[in-house]
């Protein structure tokens, strides 16, 4: 008996049922490749600065 989980968690004999899960179809889990991740804070490059405004309203 050759015990496989799919990607919602299902336990299943992959040796009766092959490479996809019985109940969801879903195929077995595979080794994922991570992509790089992005920090967006690092990748912002704006010299826009705020800047106060201090009008007189009369």
């Amino acid at each position: 008996m050759n015990l496989d989980r799919c990607k919602n968690g299902h336990m299943y004999d992959v040796s009766r049922y092959g490479e996809n899960c019985p109940y969801c179809k879903s195929e077995g889990l595979k080794p994922e490749i991570k992509e790089k991740k992005v920090n967006l804070v690092e990748e912002l490059d704006d010299d826009d600065r705020t800047t106060a405004y201090w009008a007189k309203l009369w």
